[in-house]
């Protein structure tokens, strides 16, 4: 896929949604957060936090809550909030951003007690637009701690959530032990 169409920079907005936002949000009380993701207020909390980008964003895009698409799953037997995020048109954008609880919901709770067993409590996973070596369109799966994130692969081929959840589940995979 070439590079046509798309912006030169990408949009402040959607940058901080996949990148920030819903990390950010996650991040400080993810027992909350699942519990939002899945309930009748999800569109509420969406729209709040939309309305805090918009707030500090030096663009202005606006999206449409139908833009915007929450998938709960499980990852390797982890409760997983996937969000389908609007179309990107640059890279870095996401198309997917993705939240994943390092021990099931109840375990969550007794976890609350200070901020670092909180920030380990969920792992973070965006899969963003990219440009490989070879001057494609492709996509980049990155894993974040706190406020660095890592790149960990090219995935190739149209994104789906079955594809997003595979590598998701592949990076959170041990590698078996040379014995």
């Amino acid at each position: 896929m070439k590079r046509q169409g798309l912006l030169e920079q990408p949009r402040h907005s959607h940058y901080l949604l996949g990148h920030e936002a819903f990390r950010q949000a996650a991040e400080a009380d993810p027992e909350y957060f699942f519990h939002l993701m899945a309930s009748q207020q999800q569109s509420e909390a969406i729209a709040q936090l939309t309305d805090r980008v918009y707030a500090i964003s030096d663009d202005d895009q606006r999206y449409e809550q139908d833009d915007f698409r929450v998938h709960l799953t499980n990852i390797e037997a982890r409760p997983a909030v996937i969000i389908e995020l609007p179309k990107p048109r640059a890279f870095i954008e996401c198309v997917y951003c993705a939240v994943v609880s390092q021990a099931d919901l109840t375990a969550l709770q007794a976890m609350a007690s200070g901020n670092d067993e909180l920030i380990q409590a969920i792992d973070y996973f965006t899969l963003e637009l990219m440009e490989n070596e070879s001057g494609e369109v492709s996509y980049a799966l990155c894993r974040w701690q706190q406020d660095t994130h890592f790149f960990l692969a090219e995935v190739e081929g149209l994104p789906s959530i079955e594809k997003f959840s595979a590598v998701i589940k592949a990076a959170l995979t041990p590698p078996p032990e040379n014995h």
